[in-house]
């Protein structure tokens, strides 16, 4: 993994470097911390994901109750 690489994926701030420099230090670290990155961008996209799902369902019962209320102005 190259430097910019590694700044890339493992972010900014004090913590991330030295992650980075723990990785350089001892690179039979680095498939675990590649499996943490994959497994905070999991859990991240998990959220997201649920997120959307909940907006999508909000969406849905909006768009409902407004059908029900124009028909209920119909008639």
């Amino acid at each position: 993994m190259q430097h910019s690489e590694l700044q890339h994926t493992a972010g900014n701030g004090k913590h991330a470097l030295a992650q980075q420099q723990l990785i350089l230090q001892h690179p039979d670290s680095a498939q675990e911390f590649k499996y943490t990155l994959g497994a905070a961008r999991r859990t991240e996209l998990r959220r997201l994901r649920s997120f959307v799902k909940m907006a999508d369902y909000m969406m849905c019962d909006t768009l409902q109750q407004v059908y029900s209320n124009s028909i209920r102005l119909l008639y």
